[in-house]
């Protein structure tokens, strides 16, 4: 008898449990297809196993919580300050319609039951617009012809400036030609001064050298000088 008082207690238990655990659950899920574009019809529905009203909230991309609507078992309905959703109670479930489907109802939707003094939340629905890809068109190099008549004139550049000279003024033209003739008169001192020392080097060594002379033999004497005699 205490075998079968035990047994019976023992299958009570697991009745009790699995009972409370199944009407415990809430299970979300949608009706219509996924929107493809803006201003569609969407449709969710909620199911509980227990008949005691269900609460939709949207969690939007950044994290925050809106409260959409209350729908009680009796299909009265106490909206929040959304707009453009209708819920009702269909038979043994809940439904929340969306008639025209905009950006601010992107998100994740959630049903909420209240049961026990706590609330139970359902799996979340995401419900986003598909991202669209967009191609670039392919670029074409275009080729640059070098020909003489297709020259680019260049505006001329002074060393050291980082201004590029367009018109011809004074100024302009003046500190061009200093860093044009500065180095060319340098080199023109450098040469002439060259020329000056190879010059005076030259010179230096043609007067240096010694002439020989010679005193030429007179006749009959056969190169032998002649003494002369002074005369008494």
């Amino acid at each position: 008898m205490a075998r079968i008082f035990c047994l019976l207690w023992f299958l009570g238990l697991i009745l009790c449990c699995c009972y409370g655990s199944q009407t415990d659950s809430i299970e979300i899920s949608m009706i219509s297809n996924p929107p493809q574009t803006f201003r569609t019809k969407v449709e969710f529905k909620c199911e509980t196993y227990t008949d005691s009203g269900v609460f939709w909230v949207l969690q939007e991309l950044n994290g925050k919580l809106h409260f959409i609507t209350y729908v009680t078992s009796r299909s009265r309905e106490i909206t929040g300050t959304l707009e453009g959703y209708k819920s009702i109670k269909t038979g043994s479930y809940y439904q929340l319609t969306i008639a025209s489907f905009e950006e601010y109802h992107e998100g994740t939707y959630f049903c909420v039951h209240h049961r026990n003094q706590k609330l139970l939340f359902s799996s979340g629905i995401p419900v986003h617009l598909p991202v669209k890809t967009t191609t670039l068109p392919p670029t074409t190099l275009q080729q640059i012809s070098t020909t003489t008549k297709g020259l680019i004139k260049e505006g001329i550049k002074c060393p050291n400036s980082t201004d590029i000279v367009m018109t011809n003024t004074k100024s302009t033209m003046f500190s061009c030609e200093l860093y044009i003739w500065v180095p060319l008169v340098g080199v023109s001192l450098l040469l002439l001064i060259t020329l000056i020392i190879v010059i005076s080097l030259c010179c230096g060594s043609r007067r240096g050298r010694r002439k020989c002379k010679c005193i030429r033999p007179t006749n009959g004497t056969n190169g032998a000088h002649m003494k002369t005699i002074p005369r008494q």
